[in-house]
């Protein structure tokens, strides 16, 4: 993982061609939560965020007893990777490299403010989001939060329910494992929110 950090850092390229690194860090769909973090847009394999300006290449994942993160910023040479055998050690990772980007580089993200939604908004939101095969969020907002109780095969799921807090018409959090867990809604061509995101997964509106 580290070689191919390094590439990606513009640290030591290898035997990887430079385009081909080049390419993978473009921009090809829109970004947006994906579990602990949001993002700007996803490149091949890359998650990307724009943090002062500086590109920055994130990418997590995980299987059972492991999960990892690593974190690259090209512009300054800058690659780290996190390593943790417990598979419930998401937001720790994420907040790792996080941490790491903040310190060695002086590069973070300002807090988000809570954000109160207008009674259009909020009936907008209201629904039953999912795919009932997988997993089903149910909406109701409230002033300044928004909550959801999340389903799977009939019963509630007490780790992704609860009040999250809203920090734009779209975007809202609760914590999770020392961290915070992100959900978004997404307009459909008409500006309705037709889809909510859990964790990178786009869930119809039912």
């Amino acid at each position: 993982m580290l070689t191919f950090v390094q590439a990606h850092a513009s640290i030591d390229f290898g035997q990887i061609d430079a385009e081909s690194l080049a390419s993978m860090q473009e921009p090809r769909s829109q970004g947006g939560a994906i579990g602990p973090v949001i993002v700007d847009a996803t490149g091949a394999g890359w998650m990307l965020l724009d943090i002062d300006g500086e590109t920055v290449l994130m990418s997590q994942g995980g299987d059972a007893g492991l999960i990892s993160a690593m974190v690259a910023a090209p512009g300054r040479k800058f690659g780290m990777v996190v390593l943790a055998n417990c598979d419930t050690a998401l937001t720790l990772v994420n907040d790792a490299v996080l941490y790491g980007l903040a310190t060695f580089l002086d590069l973070s993200r300002p807090e988000s403010e809570p954000y109160t939604l207008t009674e259009d908004e909020a009936m907008n939101a209201e629904g039953q989001y999912g795919l009932p095969e997988w997993i089903t969020f149910v909406v109701s907002p409230e002033t300044n939060a928004m909550r959801v109780a999340a389903l799977a095969g009939g019963e509630e799921i007490a780790d992704f329910s609860g009040d999250y807090t809203m920090t734009s018409a779209t975007h809202g959090f609760k914590p999770f494992l020392g961290g915070k867990l992100w959900i978004e809604l997404v307009r459909d061509d008409t500006g309705e929110m037709g889809w909510l995101r859990f964790i990178g997964r786009l869930l119809p509106k039912n």
